[in-house]
């Protein structure tokens, strides 16, 4: 495991958060090929609980189906209890 990890366990969060945690990416990262910043990609990958989390645009969510080759859907940002799918969460 990299000390150096600067994405949570994606527990609870959108699928995106576990997309860079399988990769070992940061948010900075993740936002230099999303064409935003490092900080909005941080606040879409909050826990599903978090009053400060954002759910992108669609716009955005197509830019992130696009560069996560189709695994990151705009479903994945909505609870797994709303979508019917199964979610990281334990």
């Amino acid at each position: 495991m990299n000390a150096l990890r600067t994405a949570p366990a994606p527990l609870n969060r959108p699928k995106l958060a576990r997309f860079l945690w399988d990769r070992d990416l940061g948010y900075a990262a993740a936002g230099e090929h999303l064409g935003r910043s490092g900080e909005w990609v941080r606040l879409v990958c909050l826990p599903f609980d978090d009053p400060r989390r954002r759910i992108p645009d669609a716009d955005d969510m197509a830019r992130i189906h696009a560069w996560t080759l189709g695994e990151v859907t705009p479903a994945d940002f909505y609870r797994p209890e709303l979508t019917g799918r199964e979610g990281d969460a334990p």
